[in-house]
């Protein structure tokens, strides 16, 4: 049950419900508590702990139907295609008491259609049927055209022929003990009733397992879309999808490259040590020796235009940036529009995603103002050009729109010359460079990359490209 929940969880995140870590531990806490008796009080345990926002319910709501429909400890509903099946009487008994006896004063006889009937009442059938799909391949189902062959795979694992057979045997037990025609065929519609509900369920369970395929799937198209959607063209509902999407690329971006740094990668053959190594062989080099290769981790300097036309392309760069900082020896973060300022202080003293806002709203920059880059490289370089240095890689966020103002190259010029690197992107279509008020080819002779960078997959190519790099 756990794996399901925690499948369940990460369906809520796929489908935009924000979820964090410490409400994952909060919900296992209380299930703990709690228990999985009872469907409503589960229901609520996760709800209460998951579902932080009222928009969020209804994904909620129905996500839990596809993932909990047949949550252990739910009874099967009973005689659906019979409703008084059970009340009809067979001797003194009704049917359901008959069989239910029968069964129970002879299960070793009958064994297969006893526990055919506890899964069908007791709480383990989802386990069984979730045990038995794992064997027969059920992960492999895509298309509803195979809900049939999964069903019938999962039945017959089951035991379907032996009940059948089991069944049979039961009839001629009836005869012999001198029921009456009439009440073995009810009795016997009655148990094939229950068996065809079981094969009901199994076909449901292969039907749900299929529904969480295909809506995996639809994440994964829907990520996929909103990757290479345009930052101008995102809805603020698509926005705040989008963030969690970038925030678990990059985590998973950075663990690949902390894995790969631990390596110990190979530089120049040593020659004095490879030399002195293989005297033992008579100076034949048959073990190689190499000099360590020492990479330095980049210092980066952040330029983010924030006018209301790129923010949204600014806001991804500082998120993709701070949550990749620990293989850069250092970040530091500058916003502006006309006037510029430094911000890092705010990722130290907040979690990144408020930091950005925080840095959105800085008091130091008109955000509703016009954009005038000379403006700002002007006063950078007037403030901050000394702590630029040759480790430093400079990345400017920005579509060069500079509102027919002077762009002054002089000063752009003169901070590039300081840094390593200079990168930057532009969240503009490279064709609209040369167009309206835009100056991107004054500044691109001092630029050692420059990038058109439209949406997220654009912004983590170049991510990519400045950690291989480094």
């Amino acid at each position: 049950m756990q794996k399901s929940v925690l499948e369940f969880i990460h369906a809520l995140r796929s489908s935009g419900v924000r979820v964090a870590l410490s409400e994952n531990i909060d919900c296992f806490q209380a299930l703990e508590v709690l228990g999985l008796e009872r469907k409503p009080t589960f229901k609520s345990a996760l709800r209460s702990t998951l579902v932080k926002r009222a928009a969020d319910i209804p994904t909620f709501e129905k996500l839990f139907d596809l993932y909990f429909t047949s949550l252990t400890g739910d009874t099967l509903p009973e005689n659906e295609t019979d409703p008084d099946a059970s009340m009809l009487s067979l001797g003194p008994l009704t049917i359901q008491e008959f069989v239910d006896s029968f069964f129970e004063d002879n299960r070793e006889r009958f064994e297969g259609l006893y526990n055919l009937f506890q899964w069908q009442l007791g709480g383990d059938f989802l386990l069984t049927m979730m045990e038995i799909g794992a064997a027969t391949g059920l992960s492999e189902i895509s298309n509803p055209l195979q809900v049939g062959f999964f069903a019938r795979k999962i039945r017959d694992s089951l035991g379907w022929n032996a009940f059948s057979e089991e069944l049979e045997r039961l009839r001629q037990e009836f005869i012999n003990q001198g029921y009456s025609p009439e009440d073995v065929e009810r009795a016997i519609k009655y148990i094939q009733q229950r068996m065809q509900r079981v094969f009901d369920e199994v076909r449901a369970y292969v039907r749900r397992e299929l529904d969480k395929k295909l809506l995996s799937s639809t994440e994964r198209m829907l990520e996929e879309e909103l990757l290479n959607k345009s930052f101008y063209q995102l809805t603020q509902r698509e926005i705040e999808m989008m963030r969690d999407i970038v925030a678990q690329l990059g985590r998973k971006m950075r663990d690949t490259y902390v894995l790969r740094t631990k390596r110990r990668h190979r530089g120049r053959i040593d020659v004095k040590r490879l030399i002195r190594r293989n005297m033992q062989y008579g100076g034949v080099p048959i073990e190689l020796c190499y000099r360590n290769r020492r990479r330095e981790k980049p210092q980066i300097f952040a330029l983010c235009d924030i006018s209301d036309s790129v923010s949204y392309a600014a806001r991804f760069m500082l998120q993709f940036l701070y949550t990749l900082q620990e293989l850069f020896s250092k970040v530091r973060t500058f916003v502006f529009v006309t006037e510029i300022a430094e911000v890092t202080r705010l990722f130290s003293e907040h979690e990144v995603n408020a930091a950005i806002q925080l840095a959105f709203n800085s008091r130091l920059v008109d955000y509703n103002g016009h954009s005038n880059f000379g403006y700002a490289f002007h006063r950078f370089r007037n403030e901050f050009v000394d702590s630029v240095t040759s480790r430093t890689t400079l990345m400017i966020m920005g579509d060069a729109r500079n509102n027919r103002n002077d762009p002054r190259t002089w000063a752009f010029k003169e901070i590039t010359e300081k840094a390593k690197r200079v990168i930057w992107l532009n969240p503009e279509a490279k064709a609209a460079w040369r167009l309206g008020d835009s100056v991107m080819h004054d500044y691109l002779p001092y630029c050692d990359e420059v990038y058109e960078c439209r949406n997220a997959k654009q912004l983590m190519r170049i991510v990519d490209k400045l950690l291989i790099k480094r």
